[in-house]
């Protein structure tokens, strides 16, 4: 029934939205020079996030973006040779004239971010520690794993299981802690487990964006260390209604576990209607190790998706639907099982429709959501049913509408529902089966002073989670009930154009899972036997970071302390107790309060116009406050050099760049016992990379060497780490080769 009435909320929205008609129509428009020469540049791609519309400069360096309503937009401006640039417009009543004048630089930074804020904005301006990767960055990292990919990030690191168990840990959190939001819609499976890695098919990420931070205020409960948006292509446009197709084939290569994966997309337009499609494939081999291979460590995937919608004056309507599906092998210590072959099955469905309409006064975006994710654990390679499955199927709607300013105060406003149920469909039983249902709204503000920007806001969510009977677990039926209200505050301050210091103060909480309340059996993937606890309280954060951004022509650099207060964190310790039916070591879920404090830098320096540097860094500590004792799972400090050449061309190539990275990774010794501390370790990676002519396009090929010395070494968050070592020398390859059908 309720999903029933959030679908009529929907269609009252849609339809509202095709007939609106708001008063006022605009255009920003301007010229685009050089600022060392007062030339025009011709070819300067101007891009508006807000809308997915954009245009690019003349022979005169003119550009013009019509179709705009009233409101507060952030205009992107990229072209090859030269700093992206960032430019924000109110419009009002009236058009807006923007000239914009670009430096000339190497370092191809991105300028607009679209997830610490409701609405895009200027990557300088945002409130909370943001990165994003995109373009060249992502395209010779696409084909790993999400949680892989991102590692290469300050403040960001990978909690792995094998070869393609990976998930991002965002300042010493992760699992349900760290929210991912893929296509708009926020990822929901069995995220609460370590080895339960994110379904994200990474070869259809368009840039992926990572806010460092509480984001319970935007993205709803869990968001207490950060937010990983996986931001999807474009809808595709006809230009001057004309019929087009478009492909990229992307083959990569591993020599670690005898990796093989590649994908096709597509992507086209004709009228008003634009659509896009791809598939993925995945298969590798076991892991190995400087020391031997890890038996029962392979993995396969398949992946598919499809997008169609149509784009006119009023703003965009579109549709997706995709399927992640996977078989992951489980390697387990060989001295406890050698002969062990557990493996798991997921699948997860997901349809994601998105709405973006201008109404009188105010910008509405839409996102509606719906994925079933199927868990199945099996204990041997050829066992023909699992020992444990769970299904997870959620609805979810988000409503967001951006009012106009009033003066110089500009803001949104939102809703949030979300439906799920949970569903233990074996007679092993690890977890009730529940329905949870949220129901939340905010209120975000910006308020622009010169130099001095201010935004905060609030939100309220009323949760419920209603548990079913369960004999096997002796559960006796209940519903629980949590609310909790979060806010989020913060400035910016640019004395200059190129410098911004930061302050922002933000609350959070998550609701404990039904795992950690009720969890009472063997866990395979993890072998342990889990024990809940009913009497588990919501968890509440506060977190404070203070920053510091330099942008300029030859350096770009951003610093940022933080500290994170958790109150009743909720944590699994080891009883010392050892289950008799399965010999696995018995953990029982328990509370105390925590701080997580860190500093993450970041560096960018051009030494040449083909030579440059970045350094990056951080390091966090966690602390359970009643004992002074560490928490578990916490990141070893890093930091790491690595040094690009450039070369614009060489006979027919182009865009040539060769790369040495040195990682160099502390000790981590703060550890409570059982958990294994690890050793320090320096690994370096070696990489090359050209585009070159394809059939009138333009195709890219990357040469890799990881841990070039083959360098045995563990790291702190691998799962295997009390028994295995990482996986050593690698040497890749990725080639993408775009194509034109029509």
């Amino acid at each position: 029934m309720r999903c029933i009435q959030w679908i009529v909320v929907f269609s009252v929205f849609f339809g509202g939205s095709l007939v609106a008609h708001p008063t006022f129509v605009g255009k920003v428009s301007g010229i685009v020079l050089d600022a060392e020469t007062a030339e025009p540049l011709v070819g300067v791609n101007v891009y508006l996030p807000a809308l997915r519309k954009g245009s690019t400069t003349d022979l005169h360096g003119y550009y013009e973006i019509g179709g705009l309503h009233e409101g507060v937009y952030t205009l992107r401006f990229s072209y090859v040779g030269y700093a992206t640039a960032a430019q924000t417009v109110t419009l009002i009543d009236r058009d807006v004239d923007l000239n914009v004048q670009l430096r000339p630089s190497i370092l191809q930074l991105p300028s607009i971010t679209v997830t610490g804020k409701p609405q895009a904005t200027d990557i300088l301006l945002a409130v909370q520690s943001t990165d994003v990767l995109e373009d060249h960055d992502l395209a010779r990292l696409r084909g790993q794993t999400i949680g892989a990919t991102l590692s290469h990030l300050p403040g960001v690191s990978s909690m792995t299981t094998g070869n393609a168990i990976s998930k991002p840990v965002i300042r010493g959190l992760s699992s349900q802690r760290v929210v991912i939001v893929s296509d708009g819609v926020r990822q929901e499976g069995q995220q609460w487990a370590d080895e339960h890695a994110p379904e994200i098919d990474v070869y259809e990420a368009d840039k992926i964006e990572v806010v460092r931070g509480p984001g319970s205020l935007l993205y709803g409960s869990d968001a207490l260390g950060g937010v990983v948006n996986v931001v999807f292509p474009d809808l595709p446009r006809s230009s001057q209604g004309v019929t087009s197709l478009d492909s990229r084939l992307t083959l990569n290569g591993f020599s670690n576990s005898s990796q093989m994966s590649g994908a096709l997309s597509m992507s086209g337009a004709s009228g008003i209607w634009g659509y896009r499609g791809s598939v993925s494939m995945r298969g590798a081999g076991d892991i190995r190790t400087p020391k031997g291979i890890l038996r029962n460590s392979a993995a396969s995937e398949l992946n598919g998706s499809g997008t169609f919608g149509l784009t006119q004056r009023w703003g965009f309507l579109s549709a997706t639907a995709s399927r992640f599906s996977t078989k992951l092998e489980i390697h387990e210590n060989p001295a406890i099982d050698p002969d062990a072959t557990p493996f798991q099955r997921i699948i997860h469905d997901k349809v994601a429709v998105h709405l973006n309409a201008a109404l009188e006064g105010i910008r509405l975006e839409t996102v509606g959501g719906w994925q079933r994710n199927n868990r199945r654990e099996f204990e041997e390679h050829d066992a023909p049913d699992p020992e444990l499955e769970l299904v997870t199927e959620t609805w979810s709607l988000d409503l967001r509408g951006h009012h106009r300013p009033l003066g110089s105060l500009f803001g949104t406003v939102g809703i949030s529902l979300l439906h799920q149920n949970v569903d233990s469909r074996r007679e092993e039983k690890l977890v009730p089966n529940s329905t949870t249902f949220d129901a939340a709204g905010f209120l975000y503000e910006e308020l622009a002073l010169g130099a001095l920007s201010l935004s905060g806001g609030a939100r309220y969510d009323h949760r419920t989670i209603s548990i079913q009977q369960s004999n096997e677990l002796g559960i006796e039926g209940r519903t629980l009930t949590y609310r909790a209200v979060s806010t989020s505050f913060g400035g910016t301050f640019r004395p200059t154009d190129m410098l911004a210091l930061i302050a922002s103060i933000g609350t959070g909480w998550r609701s404990p899972t039904s795992f950690e309340l009720f969890a009472d059996g063997v866990h395979e993937g993890t072998a342990t036997y889990e024990i809940g606890n009913a009497d588990v309280v919501p968890e509440r954060s506060l977190s404070v970071d203070l920053g510091m951004r330099y942008v300029a022509p030859s350096l770009v650099v951003q610093t940022t302390l933080f500290v994170n207060t958790i109150t009743d964190y909720i944590f699994s310790f080891p009883t010392g107790q050892i289950d008799s039916a399965s010999t696995f070591p018995v953990y029982r879920f328990n509370q105390a309060n925590a701080r997580l404090q860190g500093l993450e830098v970041s560096a960018n320096i051009q030494l040449a116009t083909w030579w440059q540097l970045q350094l990056l860094g951080d390091i966090v500590q966690g602390n359970n406050r009643a004992t002074g004792s560490p928490l578990p799972l916490i990141p070893a400090p890093k930091m790491s050099l690595e040094s690009q050449v450039e070369a614009d061309s060489w006979g027919p190539l182009t865009h040539l760049h060769a790369n040495v990275k040195i990682t160099v990774v502390a000790s981590q010794t703060r550890v409570t016992p059982p958990e294994t501390p690890t050793g320090g370790y320096t690994l370096v990676d070696c990489s090359v990379g050209f585009e070159f002519p394809f059939v009138a396009r333009t195709a890219m090929l990357h040469l890799g060497v990881e841990n070039v010395f083959n360098r045995a070494h563990v790291n702190h968050l691998n799962r295997y780490k009390a028994f295995a070592l990482n996986p050593g020398r690698n040497i890749t390859a990725r080639l993408t080769i775009p194509f034109s059908i029509l």
